[in-house]
């Protein structure tokens, strides 16, 4: 008779996808490449500001561009990523999902929503 099967093991708290750089969590955060699946055409992704600094929102995607306003840790918007910005559905603006100076994620995914009623509101911890 054979040894039973043995379950696979969970990943390890620390696994290598939560010491990853900024820049590979940003990466992992890219949007899909490949066409919207059937169910989920007008879905916008949601970003949450995870910065504990106010993040700028900007005219242009540039440091250099004017800065429009601010979120802050908690806030959630809706926008679609270029290149290391998220350009704001729901409002002008763009924000920069790694700190042009601290090198710090600022932004991460946080699904996907059709409309700015699905968006959480206000600041989550």
């Amino acid at each position: 008779a054979q040894a039973p099967a043995m379950p696979a093991a969970a990943a390890p708290a620390n696994s290598p996808a939560e010491a990853a750089s900024p820049r590979d969590q940003a990466a992992a955060h890219k949007a899909p490449k490949a066409p919207l699946l059937r169910g989920m055409q007008g879905l916008v992704p949601v970003w949450r500001v995870i910065s504990d600094v106010p993040v700028n929102v900007r005219s242009q995607p540039s440091i250099e561009a004017e800065v429009l306003g601010k979120k802050h840790a908690g806030d959630h918007v809706r926008g679609h990523q270029r290149g290391e910005w998220v350009e704001l559905v729901d409002e002008p603006g763009y924000l920069i999902i790694i700190g042009a100076h601290t090198k710090k994620l600022l932004l991460g995914r946080a699904g996907m929503a059709a409309s700015p009623k699905e968006v959480p509101q206000g600041r989550t911890p």
